[in-house]
């Protein structure tokens, strides 16, 4: 039994931000991003990784997801050929936990195209400050490809 007739619970509360900033570096809602244009496109070898763009996250619980574009000039891929990317902690180094995202195009032979890949959201808890990779993968036997994209985190915790 306790001493007091009545105990006070006092539940925190964590406020955002009104003023459509991101959060403050190192508290809830931090966001780091990158984005790749066009423009500068990271040129592709068929079927060699590559990587598109990257952030430095300090330590903590990141939200951390992307999307690349495969842009092609004058390309062929084969049936059965897959465009594939990846959110990584590992430099030219696709993910194998399910979260890396694929696309089968088909056969293609055109002058230009534009194939995109969604990458998921996967939460990402270090405990140094580590590199992350937005990884890019296409398998194509003629012409050029490249790829550019948006590599996104927000601090979860």
């Amino acid at each position: 039994m306790s001493l007091f007739s009545s105990e006070i619970i006092v539940t925190p509360q964590i406020k955002g931000v009104t003023n459509g900033t991101a959060g403050t570096q190192g508290f809830i809602g931090e966001a780091v991003n990158a984005n790749v244009v066009l423009g500068s496109a990271v040129a592709l070898t068929t079927a060699t990784n590559a990587n598109v763009a990257s952030i430095t996250l300090t330590p903590g619980d990141w939200d951390v997801d992307g999307n690349i574009n495969f842009t092609a000039t004058n390309a062929t891929v084969a049936a059965g050929a897959v465009v594939v990317g990846s959110v990584s902690t590992g430099s030219l180094t696709l993910s194998t936990d399910g979260t890396e995202s694929y696309d089968l195009p088909g056969a293609l032979t055109t002058t230009s195209f534009k194939l995109s890949v969604t990458i998921p959201r996967k939460r990402l808890s270090i405990t140094t400050t580590t590199v992350v990779y937005l990884v890019a993968q296409a398998t194509f036997t003629a012409g050029t490809m490249g790829a550019y994209g948006a590599l996104n985190a927000r601090r979860a915790r």
